[in-house]
């Protein structure tokens, strides 16, 4: 991996303050189970059969992201429908340019982008593995520097409520969490649950988000978890570290007995380093920003900027107002 020397410092902190107690690389031919197939207790809501049914695939991170593989044998068909049409579909709206931007497969494939109103483009996943962007040239969703041969995009999200998108990451932290670990996190399990995203939980609704500038695997999610090794130290008690794409994200899970010596305090610690093999003399570095997600009402008419760099350009004969395919990078 390539680690610049803060990055290499960063991943000395966590070696020395963190475990990693799971670790999960769902990538092509990958399948795992979580739980007991023949003893199965739903984790979200304790209901066993025949009240409850567990027909179902329930994906430990959403298929939205990418996973195929890793499946739970302890989320009950009812919560999963649940989640599903839920908070899940909040992160799959706040998500959604950046997975088809980036050529992610859901389970319906490529997410289509698609102007509102009078405008008419389209992106979607291209027949030659690149993006397919048809639009009238008066009605463009992308501005182009030929100076510094960039693309970018101003993408509308459908709505969502930040609430229900940390929800959604705080619910894969909490499928993929040992079952002794639970107990600390009742205030957690019950808050996810609740419809009402009004009532806030404790700890922090602020993840960091990191975006690796290159062209890099867009059919891998990866996904760590880790806890504080010891008690007494002034950090959080438990993380999500979770990738897919170009994207990582830390999410604090926090607990309340074990991080209780935590409020009030102003926390200064680096974060968790995620890096790719890419150079980055040719690539660019990364990018980190933090993200507040504590916010309780819907939000509509949003849009997110993505930009892409591109080597060169090359004439096309179009059709239908296609202007072309460009390649992820």
């Amino acid at each position: 991996m390539n680690f610049s020397a803060e990055e290499l410092q960063s991943l000395a902190f966590y070696q020395n303050t963190y475990e990693q107690i799971g670790f999960w690389w769902m990538r092509k031919g990958y399948s795992e189970r979580l739980g007991e197939k023949d003893v199965r207790v739903c984790r979200f809501c304790s209901k066993m059969k025949p009240e409850v049914s567990f027909s179902k695939k329930a994906h430990v991170v959403p298929q939205s992201l990418g996973n195929r593989g890793l499946i739970s044998y302890y989320e009950c068909d009812t919560c999963n429908e649940i989640f599903g049409g839920g908070i899940e579909n909040d992160l799959g709206n706040w998500t959604k340019p950046a997975r088809t931007m980036l050529r992610v497969h859901g389970q319906n494939g490529i997410p289509k982008l698609v102007g509102k109103g009078q405008s008419g483009w389209r992106i979607e996943g291209g027949a030659k593995g690149g993006l397919a962007i048809s639009a009238h040239q008066d009605h463009m969703p992308h501005t182009v520097d030929e100076e510094k041969k960039a693309i970018t995009f101003d993408l509308p999200r459908d709505p969502y409520t930040p609430a229900a998108v940390m929800k959604a990451f705080v619910r894969i932290g909490l499928t993929m969490m040992p079952a002794p670990e639970l107990a600390n996190f009742d205030d957690l399990m019950q808050w996810i649950k609740n419809p009402d995203h009004s009532v806030r939980t404790i700890g922090g609704s602020t993840i960091y988000q990191t975006m690796h500038p290159g062209p890099l695997p867009n059919d891998q999610v990866q996904a760590s978890l880790l806890r504080r090794a010891k008690e007494e130290a002034p950090f959080p008690y438990m993380f999500l570290v979770l990738s897919f794409a170009n994207q990582a994200y830390q999410i604090p899970l926090t607990s309340r007995d074990h991080d209780a010596h935590l409020q009030g305090l102003n926390i200064t610690m680096p974060l968790f380093p995620t890096s790719t093999p890419l150079d980055r003399n040719t690539y660019g570095h990364p990018r980190t920003t933090p993200i507040d997600l504590s916010t309780t009402t819907e939000v509509r008419d949003e849009k997110m900027k993505i930009v892409m760099r591109y080597d060169h350009v090359e004439d096309m004969q179009s059709t239908k107002g296609d202007v072309g395919e460009s390649n992820n990078g």
